[in-house]
């Protein structure tokens, strides 16, 4: 802050003082525009370290939320939905024995025939489908997301790092900073101080 304060008050060169009078008085508002500045910005960073440890504790809950909690689910209702899948093939496929036991009897139509061969390749495909489905859960969904989480948790604590050194830098200078504001007085002014001190010792 130096060259930012008015001297409003100096002792006269000569004058009899005794301890504890003031030689210079300064005009402090510069100073105490800067402290409060100061003050506001460390409660800012205060504020943001909070918040950043905060995001960052719900980003890794994010990631165990998922891996055990949302793939599971939607694993499980693939593998539910195969099942049925699976049970209607076979059903499908016994239909269509029994259509063809039928027909060589004569006593199922070339129609009948027909659409249950149609059923059994559509019950086929809907297997195929879901296994498909869960073949990419496993293999390519969860690992995208799984990235995606972990990318959005390291931004996060790169944030909350950076705050934090900040917020040390902050705290550590807080203490110091009134009296380092004070501007270096002329060497006169600081001689005079010490010969009066002397003189009153």
């Amino acid at each position: 802050m130096r060259g930012q304060n008015t001297v409003t008050f100096v002792v006269e060169s000569g004058t009899e003082v005794e301890a504890g009078d003031i030689l210079v008085q300064l005009d402090t508002l510069a100073i105490e525009e800067e402290i409060s500045n100061r003050t506001k910005f460390f409660h800012l960073a205060e504020s943001q370290v909070a918040r950043s440890g905060a995001d960052v504790e719900r980003a890794k809950l994010a990631i165990s939320e998922y891996s055990e909690g949302r793939f599971v689910s939607e694993l499980s209702a693939l593998q539910k939905n195969l099942a049925v899948a699976e049970s209607r093939l076979l059903n499908a496929r016994n239909r269509l024995k029994h259509s063809q036991m039928l027909s060589r009897s004569e006593y199922a139509s070339e129609l009948e025939l027909e659409e249950r061969e149609f059923a059994l390749s559509q019950a086929e495909l809907t297997v195929k489908l879901t296994q498909t489905q869960i073949d990419v859960l496993k293999n390519f969904t969860k690992k995208e997301e799984l990235i995606r989480l972990e990318g959005e948790l390291h931004r996060l604590l790169r944030g909350y790092e950076e705050w934090s050194v900040l917020h040390r830098k902050l705290e550590a200078s807080k203490t110091f900073f009134k009296d380092k504001a004070l501007p270096v007085l002329p060497s006169w002014i600081r001689l005079k101080a010490l010969f009066t001190n002397k003189m009153n010792q």
